[in-house]
């Protein structure tokens, strides 16, 4: 059986072995003393208590390996404890570029219902155009996206307003759904289309502005007995949008905004000079960004 200093040289001598350049001299040193220090198995320990000892010799194993193994990590650590070399460096969190913040920017909706206080707002954007207005009173609010409201529904204080991008059908029978598609990509064939809707009357379109462009401003009224309510009366075909009651008065300004027909949609439940007068403010306010 081996001496207790057999068994500390040979313990010495692997750890001098398995590190790569060799620790620190102070590193082994207290190796050996730790060694040194453990107790080891006496010969007069019962026979019977070999459970014990394989237990004892298991832990004093590990307890080798995992200081084996700190050795050789220590080694291959450069000076000041930093990452080895080779080892990826932590990679920073992409910083969008400007126009990468702007199209973001761009693609989150800015519409937050609720009240709105008098004077400019903007909202981002609506249907990819971004554009700002200005509103004259507190009374309106945002009710949804695009969509703006005021007064009492459906008294005749009632109105509101739909920034709903273009349209490319109107009803071919609006208590049915059915639609058709606009001939044209102009803001006149989109005004004319829009004066061939059964069921109500339409002025001849005139020409407007909208943000400093050239637009077209077409109205309709509903005719009187409709086959349908109300909220059944598509205009624009299955979903879309109907009047608001069987009195409104409907407008409707087109304009081209980088190439694109842009389409704002009003509805007053009733005649109402002071209503009309702030929808004709608001649409007169409005900039495109």
């Amino acid at each position: 059986m081996s001496t207790r200093h057999e068994l500390d040289r040979s313990i010495s001598a692997w750890l001098v072995a398995e590190s790569q350049e060799g620790a620190p001299d102070r590193l082994l040193a207290r190796s050996r003393e730790r060694i040194r220090q453990t107790r080891q198995r006496r010969s007069w320990w019962p026979t019977r208590r070999v459970s014990d000892m394989n237990t004892y010799a298991k832990l004093a194993i590990a307890a080798v390996a995992v200081l084996a193994v700190a050795i050789v990590g220590f080694n291959l650590l450069p000076a000041g404890g930093a990452a080895p070399v080779g080892a990826p460096a932590a990679s920073p969190s992409p910083t969008p570029s400007p126009s990468q913040a702007s199209s973001q920017a761009a693609a989150t909706p800015a519409w937050r219902t609720g009240p709105l206080e008098a004077g400019r707002r903007t909202e981002g954007t609506s249907h990819g155009v971004p554009f700002s207005f200005a509103v004259p009173t507190g009374s309106w609010l945002v009710k949804g996206e695009g969509t703006i409201e005021t007064g009492t529904f459906p008294t005749d204080s009632y109105a509101w307003i739909v920034f709903i991008g273009d349209t490319s059908t109107v009803a071919t029978d609006p208590c049915a759904g059915l639609a058709a598609s606009v001939e044209g990509d102009s803001i006149d064939d989109l005004a004319a289309a829009l004066t061939t809707i059964p069921g109500t009357t339409a002025a001849e379109p005139v020409d407007a502005t909208v943000g400093g462009l050239p637009a077209k401003l077409v109205a309709l009224t509903i005719d009187a007995d409709p086959p349908c309510p109300m909220n059944e009366f598509w205009l624009y075909g299955q979903t879309s949008l109907y009047p608001n009651t069987v009195s409104s008065t409907i407008r409707l300004w087109i304009t081209e905004v980088d190439g694109k027909r842009w389409v704002i949609h009003t509805d007053q439940a009733g005649p109402n000079p002071e209503v009309e007068q702030q929808i004709q403010q608001i649409i007169e306010s409005i900039q495109f960004e």
